[in-house]
């Protein structure tokens, strides 16, 4: 693998990583500020949102570990762009059927929605560049 795609890949998955840590952690400790950001009618069950900030923050852990070592760790980059696709399919769906707020949905674009393709291109250039040594 071309050591600028392993330098690459590595920092995008760091961010990545960050980017889950950011969006998710704070939801355990300042809960009703932080849902109050996103929504003027808080979820009834809170319990759920702690499930998904718990499962992004696991994400987050995966991504750092792909960031470690790119080549060992290829076969993990498919799982962080269909976790991606799975969440923004959901938003989505909430969003269209009013389910989710607006500014729900323009926040998943922004930690979820942009990085499918970004990730999508790691892992191909990666298997390729893997396939080829």
């Amino acid at each position: 693998m071309s050591k600028k795609t392993e330098l690459y890949g590595s920092i995008i998955f760091k961010i990545a990583a960050v980017s889950n840590f950011i969006v998710s952690i704070p939801v355990f400790i300042i809960y009703d500020i932080y849902v109050g950001m996103m929504t003027p009618i808080p979820p009834i069950y809170p319990f759920l949102v702690w499930i998904w900030c718990g499962m992004a923050t696991l994400w987050g852990v995966m991504f750092w570990e792909i960031s470690t070592d790119m080549k060992k760790k290829y076969s993990l980059i498919k799982y962080s762009y269909l976790e991606k696709s799975i969440t923004s399919l959901s938003v989505l769906t909430a969003f269209l059927t009013e389910n989710v707020p607006l500014s729900f949905f323009i926040m998943i674009i922004f930690t979820d929605i942009m990085w499918i393709p970004i990730f999508i291109i790691i892992h191909w250039k990666v298997t390729i560049l893997t396939r080829k040594e």
